[in-house]
């Protein structure tokens, strides 16, 4: 009877490694079996998926931004810029100050038919350009200061300061609601990395949102479902060993950097909504961080504001008004 051989401890290991991979494979395949038709039927039903939000475009160095135009889903119009302007035109105001407002939705104005950027610009009787975008963090306000400033030689610099403006611009995706989209972050030496570029197949979804549903058209969507939600999957791998600076040395490096950009014309308004956890507490810690650095709206004001939310949590018109109230006192320092 021949000897038995008995397998050493390492090919042992391989053999459990390369079982496990073969498992993991398997698990994999299935979960693509599963998200791919998901993602398709998304997109039949309108859902906003792809490398950006609905109505946006890529942009190599934000990461997206507002496509021209008015927006398919809230009607709101952006100039070729990607701004959001008025429905309605305003005065015309050649020759007047000209305000740069800067920050995320809440400058932007989500939920809201006249953003404070815009009530603020008829308060003063100035100019203004909307530089809000619905997802943003702090590195992207900071990169649209760099370009912004020098061209437009604003008269004011007025900036969003809320508590998750810097935690959004520690990791080099966003997660929203439509999915993950690439983003420029700030690493550990404050450097801005830029985004990564999406593949080819994640921009070509959207024709898929008006074909019509059939067996051979799901079958020509499988092949750019497959790398969609691959490429998905490896940006979300990536967070895993992204190394960012800490929150307070980012907040205080952006905006040190917009005041002197400005170079004296830049002011602060803190806002802040209540889905935020201890939104108040981070509100007025940032507050004191920054008033060395530029003026900055009192946050105690803000208690009245977060009565005027639409359901998302976003300022409606009455609350984006006292918004603009504050920027005034805070603009009529300079």
């Amino acid at each position: 009877m021949a000897p038995t051989k008995t397998l050493t401890r390492r090919r042992k290991a391989c053999y459990a490694l390369a079982v496990w991979l073969v498992i993991a494979l398997v698990a994999y395949t299935i979960s693509l079996v599963v998200r791919v038709p998901r993602l398709y039927w998304d997109l039949k039903a309108g859902a906003p998926r792809g490398a950006v939000p609905a109505d946006h475009v890529f942009d190599e160095v934000l990461g997206w931004r507002p496509a021209p135009g008015p927006s398919a889903w809230t009607g709101i119009l952006h100039d070729e810029g990607g701004f959001r302007i008025p429905k309605t035109p305003k005065p015309d105001r050649a020759g007047r100050p000209l305000v740069l407002c800067l920050g995320c939705s809440f400058t932007y104005g989500s939920c809201a038919e006249h953003p404070w950027p815009e009530v603020l610009g008829d308060r003063l009787d100035a100019r203004v350009v909307n530089g809000g975008v619905g997802g943003w963090g702090l590195v992207q306000m900071l990169l649209r200061a760099r370009k912004l400033i020098p061209e437009l030689h604003p008269d004011w610099v007025v900036v969003q300061a809320s508590p998750w403006l810097a935690d959004r611009s520690q990791s080099p995706l966003a997660a929203h609601r439509f999915g993950y989209n690439p983003q420029p972050w700030f690493a550990p030496d404050l450097a801005i990395v830029p985004p990564s570029r999406p593949p080819r197949a994640t921009f070509r979804l959207t024709e898929w949102r008006s074909s019509d549903s059939s067996l051979g058209d799901f079958l020509d969507f499988v092949p750019t479902g497959v790398q969609a939600v691959i490429w998905q999957d490896r940006l979300v791998a990536s967070t895993v060993f992204a190394r960012s600076a800490p929150r307070e040395e980012i907040e205080v490096a952006a905006y040190r950097e917009i005041a002197a950009l400005a170079r004296g014309r830049a002011s602060a308004v803190v806002v802040v909504n209540r889905e935020c956890l201890g939104a108040d507490a981070e509100a007025r810690r940032l507050v004191e961080e920054l008033r060395p650095i530029l003026p900055v709206v009192d946050c105690g004001l803000h208690s009245a504001a977060k009565r005027l939310e639409a359901p998302d949590g976003h300022p409606d018109d009455e609350g984006q008004a006292l918004i603009a109230a504050w920027a005034v006192t805070t603009v009529g320092m300079r």
